[in-house]
């Protein structure tokens, strides 16, 4: 890379700034990973109510009460929660991954750029 850069001091602040990007972008591309792998082990609010009913029933309390409209709506308000959540680290994700795709294009043509010149001073 040196020898592309040709020792040329403001080449190599630039590269530097270009990777320290893509680091951070990446870092934050782990994080929404861990992110979505956390939300799929936890699973869906109403898939819990699921695997809950699906238990065997060894005691049964005479106070519990039947699911409700409110209850009914409080897991559709965690279940829209649970999706904004998967969806934005998705959609964060994506948009990283895109930065991060046009930060190593804009090094390649640099790149590019630094070999062509060096080809036409050694001719």
């Amino acid at each position: 890379m040196e020898s592309i850069l040709g020792g040329s001091h403001s080449h190599q602040e630039d590269l530097v700034h270009v990777l320290k990007t893509v680091q951070a972008h990446e870092n934050q591309k782990l994080h929404m990973v861990v992110t979505i792998q956390v939300l799929k082990k936890v699973g869906r609010p109403s898939e819990h109510q699921v695997q809950l009913k699906n238990r065997p029933v060894e005691h049964r309390c005479g106070h519990v009460t039947d699911i409700t409209e409110v209850t009914g709506l409080e897991d559709a308000e965690a279940d829209a929660e649970y999706d904004a959540a998967f969806n934005e680290a998705i959609r964060v994700i994506q948009e990283v991954v895109t930065h991060i795709n046009d930060q190593i294009e804009e090094v390649r043509y640099e790149i590019e750029e630094l070999e062509a010149k060096e080809c036409q001073e050694n001719q």
